[in-house]
């Protein structure tokens, strides 16, 4: 019952979108963060950004991403499908998780 719950609620955040901007990113390390007030309430940190999906989105840092969230096998947020978003997204639209794979 327990995992079925927590499942039901892996999917429901994976299908939410957050915008943040790209705070970090160490190309020799090949992961980054993103910055997101939302995250940070909710789990007390900044997003992890792989090097995949920093290459992917064609972004920078300091650039504003929108992105969809997963766990990490710690339950710590990680970014997945960050594209490119604007400044007017990030202040009225910093609106989940799902596990990462």
């Amino acid at each position: 019952q327990q995992q079925r719950q927590l499942r039901q609620h892996q999917q429901q955040q994976h299908a939410r979108v957050y915008s943040g901007t790209i705070k970090s990113f160490n190309e020799d390390r090949g992961w980054g963060f993103i910055t997101c007030a939302e995250v940070e309430r909710e789990y007390t940190c900044d997003t992890f950004l792989t090097k995949p999906e920093f290459e992917k989105s064609g972004c920078r840092k300091g650039d504003v991403v929108q992105f969809n969230l997963c766990l990490d096998t710690q339950g710590r947020p990680q970014a997945q499908h960050v594209r490119a978003g604007t400044r007017g997204e990030l202040a009225t639209r910093a609106s989940s998780s799902h596990s990462c794979e």
